[in-house]
């Protein structure tokens, strides 16, 4: 989806090359979930390589990106893509598809509202059931890589939105998850036509 949105848009990609069964990229350097309970084993030597080698030059180089942006005087609106399993112990999720956003920024709230709307219009047919959740299946001011950034950037300049896609969906490749998969990059185009970034 991520590399979808970036051919489809034009948009920059930073997106993982390593799994998080060696270290989370999406985790707070302290957070218990950072390394797996195999990597947690190791010594912490080795964790310290794992960080120099793949966490710290990942997010180093997703913050130089947007403090780029900033810098120019632009807005800059960031989606961070994941998925997520419909069913955690025994109960279902649901959802399809959640916008999570922090609801204390304003402009993050606005847009994330502005964009299901216009995502729910560009929905038709069998794919108009499909359930799109603000801050669901997780708060959207958890730990993760735009909490982290909302505290080095503020909210005229850095709208954060994480997009957390259902695992059972994606997989199924039928026409609702087709139909949703090509109204996203459409619907984002007219969110932002309709609630431009601020600019200096």
């Amino acid at each position: 989806m991520a590399r979808y949105l970036s051919k489809a848009l034009g948009a920059p990609l930073h997106a993982s090359r390593v799994s998080r069964l060696v270290v989370d990229l999406n985790r707070s350097p302290h957070h218990p979930s950072l390394f797996s309970p195999s990597v947690r084993s190791l010594p912490s030597s080795t964790r310290e390589d794992i960080l120099d080698r793949y966490y710290w030059p990942y997010r180093r180089a997703l913050a130089a990106e947007i403090r780029d942006g900033v810098e120019d005087g632009a807005a800059v609106l960031h989606l961070a893509i994941h998925t997520f399993t419909p069913v955690l112990d025994g109960e279902v999720r649901p959802l399809e598809m959640g916008i999570l956003y922090d609801p204390s920024r304003a402009r993050e709230r606005a847009f994330s509202r502005e964009w299901k709307r216009a995502l729910k219009a560009r929905i038709s047919g069998t794919a108009a059931g499909t359930r799109i959740r603000f801050n669901q299946p997780y708060r959207g001011v958890s730990d993760g890589i735009p909490t982290w950034l909302r505290r080095t950037f503020g909210e005229d300049l850095y709208i954060g939105i994480e997009v957390e896609l259902s695992q059972g969906f994606v997989r199924a490749k039928d026409r609702r998850w087709r139909t949703l998969r090509a109204a996203i990059p459409p619907s984002l185009v007219d969110a932002l036509a309709t609630r431009p970034l601020p600019s200096a």
